[in-house]
């Protein structure tokens, strides 16, 4: 019996692991089946992603472009002894005169090469000349011409156009930023100054104003931070400070349409250099009383800062009412400045378009240098670098910037000053 039950049992395991052993094997290869079926399934998305990479391939048709043929037009046109047009209307299609044209295109053939020179394609054909592609960026900002565009005249792309245009921008800011978007220096300050003090103004930096910029292509999410009330449109402001040869000598640009002038005024960086101590002190005297801060003249919004000089809205006496029309007589300056800054460019990318104003203004300036009356004298002007006494002085010159009493006070030496200068019959 025993020996029976000891058969049975040696039976029984030796079935039972025999069908565990079966199952393991159906597990393993259930999971190697699997792991194929997984493969084959990556192995065919694979194959039909390069087949429709071969579709799309074969679909694109290629556009012969004659490139070197649009260069040699263009040459004739606008570059050649002798070419189609004259220098008259060359002016008035690329918005300033051949050269200057010709030194800001030399200028981006030294500075990057790579980008500007003309070259070689693996297939040996040569490419856009930089001529070509100087013109195609002149003519998006002054036209506000489309990418695409450009191709009718010029044979070139529309990827092409855009990253040339980017390149350019930064080519202008490096090479040309430093001498037509810098700080005034004594020189410059000295020049400024004598020029305003001749039209009335002692101690006058400039005409300070905000303009507001369409911006048709914002994006739809930002439109209700931009848009502006008055225009109705996404805008971009810009906040600048001109001198009456319409040369910008600060700018502030790229704020929301939805701001105001004050708005702009206290995050730009205007008076940054009078808070630190760095600008110059400006000593002037009006009417007997002495100065040493220069002053902007504004509209009604901004505030009552011994640094700023508005208008008189409803002028009574006689003095009130002469004040009112030199004050905004000259600071048309700025708004001068606006309004040719926007016949030039249709489309102002950043600072760049305001280097090229500036060079423009150089360039097409009386070579004849403006000299001050004879007889006129005026303060120098001096830097303090002082560094400790900067610091211990922080404080001291925010308020006497923002101070309402100086305001006042030369406001109305300025009156008597004007008053004095026109005589008795104007008044």
């Amino acid at each position: 019996m025993s020996s029976h039950n000891g058969f049975d049992s040696s039976s029984t395991s030796s079935s039972s692991s025999s069908s565990s052993s079966s199952s393991s094997d159906d597990g393993g290869l259930k999971s190697i089946y699997r792991g194929a079926t997984i493969a084959a399934n990556i192995y065919e998305r694979q194959q039909q992603k390069k087949v429709l990479v071969r579709m799309v391939r074969k679909s694109r048709r290629y556009i012969p472009h004659d490139r070197v043929g649009a260069a040699k037009i263009l040459m004739r046109d606008y570059f050649v002894d002798g070419c189609l047009y004259t220098d008259e209307m060359f002016r008035r299609r690329f918005r300033m005169q051949k050269p200057l044209f010709m030194r800001i295109h030399d200028a981006f053939l030294q500075h990057d090469p790579m980008n500007f020179q003309q070259r070689q394609d693996a297939a040996h054909k040569l490419g856009l000349s930089s001529l070509q592609k100087v013109t195609a960026v002149i003519r998006m900002l002054a036209y506000g011409m489309a990418a695409n565009q450009c191709d009718e005249y010029l044979k070139i792309a529309e990827t092409t156009t855009m990253k040339t245009l980017r390149k350019f921008c930064n080519a202008v800011i490096e090479i040309f930023g430093s001498e037509y978007l810098k700080t005034p220096t004594e020189e410059d300050i000295q020049h400024i100054l004598a020029e305003n003090a001749a039209r009335g103004f002692l101690g006058m930096f400039g005409s300070l104003d905000c303009m507001h910029w369409k911006w048709k292509n914002c994006p739809t999410g930002w439109h209700s931070s931009h848009v502006n009330g008055k225009i109705g449109a996404p805008t971009l402001i810009l906040e600048a400070v001109a001198t009456c040869n319409l040369w910008i000598w600060y700018c502030f640009f790229e704020m929301a349409g939805t701001n105001n002038d004050l708005n702009v005024l206290h995050n730009s960086h205007l008076f940054n250099r009078i808070v630190s101590g760095e600008a110059p002190t400006c000593n002037f005297v009006v009417h007997e009383h002495p100065y040493t801060m220069g002053y902007y003249l504004s509209d009604g919004i901004y505030p009552k800062w011994a640094t700023l000089i508005q208008t008189i809205s409803h002028p009574v006496t006689a003095k009130h009412k002469l004040f009112a029309e030199a004050q905004e007589a000259v600071r048309k300056d700025v708004e001068w400045a606006f309004g040719v800054l926007q016949a030039r460019f249709a489309i102002v990318k950043g600072s760049t378009c305001i280097i090229l104003h500036n060079m423009i203004v150089e360039n097409e300036e009386d070579p004849e240098e403006w000299a001050p009356p004879e007889g006129e004298t005026y303060q120098p002007v001096a830097f303090n670098r002082d560094v400790n006494l900067l610091r211990r002085n922080h404080i001291s010159r925010i308020k006497a910037m923002t101070s309402e009493v100086t305001h006042s006070q030369l406001k109305l030496d300025l009156m008597e000053h004007l008053g004095n200068r026109c005589g008795d019959e104007h008044l």
